[in-house]
């Protein structure tokens, strides 16, 4: 990253009221994912969850049609990662929620 990306980082950290908010949209984008995903969780942070899916290759030749990105690990061709859409992007993932079920 670049020193001046570095900088606001830096700075938005300190600001605890924004870094409390942050942490609650996070908590809430989460728990959206978790509603509209229901494969078994195998890992992951607020930004991201790791899924068990059979089709995980599948789904991931198919999943870019909706403009979601995601990822097949080498070493397990069952494990999904999706990261959390921009908030105005929800629709797209639940489509593409909806084919993986």
């Amino acid at each position: 990253m670049s020193g001046p990306k570095l900088e606001v980082g830096a700075q938005a950290l300190k600001n605890m009221m924004w870094a409390d908010a942050a942490l609650e949209r996070l908590a809430a984008a989460t728990a959206n994912l978790y509603k509209m995903v229901e494969f078994p969780v195998v890992g992951g942070t607020d930004l991201f969850r790791i899924y068990e899916v059979a089709v995980a290759v599948a789904s991931q030749e198919h999943l870019p049609s909706n403009h979601v990105w995601s990822k097949v690990f080498s070493y397990s061709k069952t494990w999904l990662r999706l990261g959390l859409p921009y908030p105005d992007r929800w629709d797209q993932l639940d489509v593409s929620a909806a084919w993986l079920s």
